[in-house]
């Protein structure tokens, strides 16, 4: 959790690396949009990923296979979306 002070700095810088390496891996497969889950009380992870504009996206139709064949659990999880952000 990042739920405050420094270790939510640590957090970001840590991650938001991971996100640009996602849209740039998305744009390089032609995806529209990149999507990741995020455990329902990581309230840290949730306001950085809304924060770097995803959104919380209605359950996806292969979202509980997914979450089954990595062992999590999809009702504990929200699953998240972002088109893919273009280079300017």
């Amino acid at each position: 959790s990042m739920a405050g002070g420094s270790s939510g700095f640590a957090f970001a810088r840590r991650t938001l690396p991971l996100v640009e390496a996602a849209d740039e891996r998305a744009r390089q497969v032609s995806a529209l949009s990149v999507m990741l889950h995020v455990e329902c009380d990581n309230l840290g992870a949730i306001c950085f990923y809304e924060a770097a504009r995803f959104t919380r996206a209605s359950e996806h139709p292969r979202y509980r296979q997914f979450a089954r064949a990595i062992s999590i659990d999809p009702d504990s999880h929200y699953l998240y979306e972002r088109p893919v952000r273009n280079v300017h």
